[in-house]
């Protein structure tokens, strides 16, 4: 787990540019890959995420670049970032705050059903519009198939060690051989899960944590958005809503469990 931010640990070059800092809040579950910050400072609220290491720093700045560009070529509800930094192995970005809570947060604490549904439907309505996303795929520095360069990265993390504890060689040599069909390919978050989506009345507010974004498969988002957990995403309704409002599904059972594997490399 990450260590939380002070003001003691901000560089210079980030208190210069936020101005006098009043508090540091922390909204959001502390990761293994960053910490972030919620800063009340004379530029009103932004948000400082810091991650540390070369793997880590590297999809910081990912998430910084495609935050640029997602800020300046769409109308998506994302963070706009304002300042990175690397400095002596640390990685900093710092980018505005958008209101709402996470949505798993969120889902876990409402009773009221129909609430619920309106919640998940805008989780789907949300990931409909991601993946209808007018964008040059140059712009995300895209090449050749997404999932090639997703099961070399698979390779890469399991000789490090850097996967679920279900992800083994043979299933990796499971996937390369079973490949889905492919489909054309979409603008695609890359870890669209309740965590990464906040909710404000009923709705999405912002989608955050796009390290991982890239020119891809939407299916791959499909299967993260949908994967069950404890009390959501278990009931059929649940399901329901969300395609409700995403739309017809492009997963087939096979496809599914294709995903669902693949996920277990990240």
């Amino acid at each position: 787990m990450s260590e939380l931010l002070t003001t003691e640990t901000l560089p210079p070059e980030i208190l210069t540019y936020t101005g006098q800092t009043e508090r540091l809040t922390y909204p959001l579950r502390q990761g293994y890959a960053s910490s972030v910050a919620l800063l009340e400072c004379e530029r009103g609220y932004l948000v400082v995420k810091r991650s540390i290491g070369p793997r880590f720093g590297a999809m910081l700045q990912r998430e910084y670049q495609i935050l640029n560009i997602l800020s300046l070529y769409t109308t998506l509800l994302v963070p706009h970032p304002y300042l990175f930094l690397e400095k002596s192995g640390t990685n900093w970005l710092v980018m505005d705050w958008l209101p709402g809570v996470p949505m798993r947060e969120r889902l876990v604490g409402e009773t009221n059903s129909l609430r619920r549904d309106l919640i998940i439907e805008s989780f789907g309505k949300t990931l409909a519009e991601i993946h209808a996303t007018n964008l040059t795929p140059g712009l995300l520095n895209t090449r050749d198939n997404w999932l090639d360069r997703k099961l070399e990265t698979a390779a890469v993390n399991l000789a490090d060690n850097f996967t679920r504890s279900d992800a083994t060689a043979a299933l990796l040599e499971e996937l390369k051989k079973d490949r889905p069909a492919p489909i054309t390919q979409t603008l695609i978050h890359g870890d669209y899960t309740i965590d990464n989506v906040l909710v404000l009345r009923n709705e999405v507010s912002a989608i955050i944590d796009w390290s991982t974004g890239a020119w891809g498969d939407p299916r791959y988002d499909l299967r993260a958005a949908i994967r069950p957990v404890p009390l959501l995403f278990e009931p059929s309704r649940d399901q329901a809503a969300f395609f409700s409002g995403y739309g017809q599904s492009s997963l087939t059972p096979a496809d599914n469990d294709f995903f669902f594997k693949l996920h277990l490399f990240f």
